[in-house]
């Protein structure tokens, strides 16, 4: 499982081992681009995150995941029919100028894709979580989860800004260092990492996660004696 250290200057959750992710982009609800998108359909996705007729469209979703994903980590998940492109933030290579102007806001994902002349595996990422912003934080997000396998061989290039170092790390050794007290995250990612535990392999859990029926939750802020404390109750967000 790959996780990356947020940078200590960013203004959310500075330091916190995260996954890849951000929001979505009003670009990413763009057919031109999910033309580009490879075995997803929009009625596919619609159905698997449960909306039907909103705005962003479900394919929004699968896109920002495979453009974050290119940003902050160079990894271009699918490229090519299903190989995979890893892409450092280096000036001198055309494709490394490429991820620097979508990172910088300079390039829309759909014109770098055009330019590399590629495709990206829309259908490859499985919808594995939901999450809701506690009503106590100033800053509040509603999430998807998504998760997909790639070789261990795949480089992966930080953005160096945003996004600091990265981590190769399985879900158990991770919720041990956790708990010791090594490896900060937020709830969040927590709780995703201990759905994954129980499977053996990363293919096992994404078979299995992406096809369940995923909830949307909205954990609880709850103080107690020994500080502050997030709390699950029921399965559904209100």
């Amino acid at each position: 499982m790959l996780l990356l250290k947020r940078g200590n200057r960013t203004r959310f959750i500075p330091g916190a081992f995260v996954f890849p992710g951000g929001r979505v982009d009003e670009e990413d609800a763009s057919p031109d681009l999910h033309a580009l998108m490879e075995k997803l359909s929009p009625g596919e996705a619609d159905a698997r995150l449960g909306i039907s007729g909103s705005h962003p469209p479900g394919l929004a979703y699968w896109a920002a995941a495979l453009r974050e994903t290119f940003e902050e980590t160079g990894i271009l998940l699918g490229a090519a029919g299903g190989g995979y492109r890893s892409v450092p933030m280096e000036p001198g290579t055309a494709n490394g100028r490429l991820r620097i102007g979508l990172h910088r806001g300079e390039m829309s994902f759909r014109a770098v894709l055009e330019a590399m002349g590629t495709t990206v595996g829309g259908g490859r990422p499985a919808y594995i979580g939901h999450w809701v912003t506690p009503v106590q934080e100033r800053y509040r997000y509603d999430t998807r989860f998504f998760g997909t396998e790639i070789p261990s061989e795949c480089p992966v290039h930080p953005d160096g800004t945003e996004l600091v170092q990265a981590l190769w790390i399985t879900p158990a050794e991770a919720s041990i260092r956790n708990r010791e007290g090594s490896l900060p995250m937020v709830f969040p990612t927590i709780k995703t990492l201990e759905a994954l535990e129980p499977f053996p392999t990363p293919r096992e859990a994404l078979e299995a996660l992406g096809t369940m029926n995923i909830p949307r939750l909205l954990p609880r802020v709850e103080e107690t004696r020994d500080g502050i404390r997030m709390v699950l109750e029921g399965r559904q967000a209100v």
